[in-house]
């Protein structure tokens, strides 16, 4: 049931998105700002992290597991952010396939703030061929990824890097096979900045694709680097 209600929220998002952008995408950034976005992923050598984006103002960000009925608090250690300033990571030792797990913070006030469900599954694929990317004339930069379609994702995740600076240029979340650097207002949210830079010739730059299920858990990541020419 719950996966039945998830695949009709995300299809009726995405569908608004295209043609009502003007209602779905603040629906979208005040649910953002009043939960913590979150998913969990394997590394290539099989360790166990969150990643999330944490709103303006929220702090206190820690790992819980649910046991017999109950959260409690599992350990966790912050890392090297998967992407610039804008997606934190945190490393989450010893836990096993099938438990499920939530990101937990708070806000300034003090009012609690909770990721949804995370459910640890044995592998995440790194695939950088999921990702096709194709600078354009006038330096915008097209990204595709049509055969993930197949992996029965519930969103994707697009992150653009600068590679000299580290800074995250555009973070955004969409339900579309293919997105268009910097057009922002495109896709259902964005996380990054407001307004992405222009990029600039012969500089390096990153992308990386997340693909996200249903319960929480990133099943696929494409990253490739890129140049302007």
């Amino acid at each position: 049931m719950h996966h039945r209600l998830m695949r009709i929220m995300v299809w009726n998002m995405r569908w608004m998105t295209r043609y009502a952008g003007f209602i779905a995408r603040p629906l979208v950034r005040l649910y953002g700002a009043n939960e913590i976005i979150a998913c969990g992923l394997r590394d290539e050598e099989g360790n166990v992290s969150i990643i999330f984006t944490p709103g303006a103002g929220h702090g206190g960000h820690h790992v819980v597991s649910l046991a017999d009925g109950s959260w409690t608090n599992h350990v966790s250690t912050p890392m090297k952010n998967f992407s610039g300033t804008v997606v934190r990571r945190y490393d989450v030792p010893n836990v096993k396939n099938g438990v499920i797990l939530r990101m937990r913070g708070q806000k300034e006030n003090g009012s609690q703030l909770s990721s949804p469900k995370i459910t640890v599954k044995p592998q995440t694929i790194y695939n950088l061929e999921l990702l096709s990317i194709r600078p354009n004339d006038d330096k915008s930069v097209m990204f595709s990824w049509k055969q993930a379609e197949g992996y029965d994702p519930m969103i994707y995740f697009l992150a653009v890097e600068n590679n000299l600076t580290g800074d995250t240029l555009s973070a955004i979340y969409t339900r579309e096979t293919f997105w268009r650097y910097p057009a922002i207002k495109t896709a259902s949210y964005s996380v990054g900045p407001s307004c992405p830079p222009q990029l600039a010739n012969s500089a390096s730059y990153t992308a990386k694709l997340v693909l996200v299920d249903y319960d929480g858990w990133v099943s696929h990541v494409a990253e490739k680097q890129f140049q302007i020419r």
